[in-house]
């Protein structure tokens, strides 16, 4: 519940008309670099691992997996985020995408991007 007023309050702050809603849809955040700049500090490491997953593409897709946007998350960890945060996401919306990551970072830190650490932990 606390992420759907954040969302609300920032969508209200900025003025932008996030409130792309239809019933079945959560409140979500525009597509902005500028909004996940601002609200967001990412930690370094992330920000390694988006460019190793997916060369900070948020619209990349893994043809042998589920695994799609920056930081590539699958399927069932999509899931697991929306559980825990109540929210339907879309893991190619740069915002959804990078939301999961970091609440998957909070509570696990790097251990999800574990078969990548090759790349990232240099």
């Amino acid at each position: 519940m606390k992420i759907k007023i954040i969302v609300l309050l920032v969508c209200v702050v900025l003025g932008t008309g996030c409130l792309r809603m239809s019933p079945n849809t959560q409140p979500r955040l525009p597509e902005t670099n500028k909004q996940t700049e601002t609200f967001l500090e990412i930690p370094e490491v992330m920000k390694r691992i988006a460019f190793c997953e997916s060369s900070n593409n948020h619209k990349a897709r893994n043809n042998s997996s589920s695994a799609r946007g920056t930081y590539q998350i699958i399927k069932g960890t999509e899931e697991l985020c929306e559980k825990w945060l109540e929210i339907e996401l879309d893991m190619l919306n740069r915002n959804d995408n990078e939301l999961c990551a970091m609440w998957l970072f909070n509570r696990y830190n790097t251990k999800p991007w574990r078969a990548s650490k090759s790349c990232w932990s240099k």
